[in-house]
């Protein structure tokens, strides 16, 4: 199937080709990861549903309810996250699922790493921008200001990791490959492509939004009632919220999840056929300066 992978294409062919990929062989995908699939939404929905319960904690049990939030979700993203990886790019590279999980838990750290890196700049930049603002400037337009700082840092840091798409991909299917040639010669290898990356990505990033804002439907209303409540009880009034609201808040995190895990899916294949489309360039290069010689 790698090979089929590795040939030209345009952007909207490679969308097409995940897209009859992933429904020609929905039934076998279903079956090799539904399981960790849904380790994965139980684990992460635990953690959003501790964090989403700190309202109601004050003191050292707010933060310690935010630290074991995020301990689970990155133990979670990088372990269970890994494991179910390994099931779909098993299917790609047509091998066993335990020959994947080491290169894919490895990816899960990097992409942890990464985007905890992300944030802590923002937060930076946030702070720095707070210290260079002068002190008469007036609170509202002082936050918006910190605020626009750390946006354009996040941003610039999220554009960095565009070419993780095509190095993280060549990673998961190459088992050749090491962590040192995936951040370094393939990063750089990316970089030059980066068309051919951000193309396929942008427009299955569109669709994908809309997957998720359907999925998600109804953990925003579950979120807004819980905001509505605080607010209520901030003002005095008593606690509205039945007592089965946090199973339900867990029920509906978790089918998020589940979902959103067949819409990864989907993206690692549309990711697959553009690592192959920059593969394909590239021999073709290779070759042409071969015969130029």
């Amino acid at each position: 199937m790698i090979e089929d992978i590795k040939k030209e294409h345009s952007s909207s062919a490679c969308i097409k080709l995940a897209y009859n990929m992933m429904c020609n062989n929905f039934a076998t995908i279903c079956r090799k990861t539904w399981l960790p699939n849904l380790v994965y939404a139980l684990c992460i929905s635990t953690a959003v549903t501790i964090l989403s319960a700190t309202g109601t904690a004050e003191g050292t049990s707010h933060t310690t309810a935010i630290a074991v939030s995020c301990v689970i979700a990155t133990c979670a993203y990088v372990l269970a996250g890994g494991w179910f990886d390994a099931t779909y790019v098993a299917l790609v590279t047509e091998s066993g699922t335990k020959s994947c999980v080491r290169r894919c838990i490895s990816l899960r750290g990097v992409s942890a790493i990464a985007i905890y890196a992300s944030l802590l700049l923002a937060a930076a930049a946030f702070i720095i921008a707070a210290q260079l603002i002068d002190v008469k400037t007036p609170p509202a337009t002082a936050v918006t200001y910190c605020t626009v700082a750390a946006v354009a840092v996040l941003a610039i840091a999220t554009i960095a990791q565009v070419p993780f798409f095509y190095t993280f991909t060549r990673h998961a299917v190459n088992g050749s490959d090491t962590l040192r040639h995936t951040l370094g010669p393939n990063y750089i290898a990316a970089v030059r492509h980066i068309g051919r990356i951000i193309a396929p990505l942008a427009l299955s990033a569109l669709i994908e939004i809309i997957i998720i804002a359907l999925a998600m439907s109804p953990l925003a209303v579950l979120g807004a009632a819980r905001l509505n409540n605080a607010a209520c009880m901030a003002l005095g009034d008593a606690d509205s919220l039945p007592a089965h609201f946090t199973v339900l808040t867990f029920t509906a995190t978790a089918l998020f999840v589940f979902i959103y895990g067949f819409s990864r899916i989907w993206m690692f294949f549309v990711s697959c056929y553009a690592y192959g489309n920059i593969e394909a360039k590239m021999t073709h290069g290779k070759d042409k300066a071969a015969v130029s010689d």
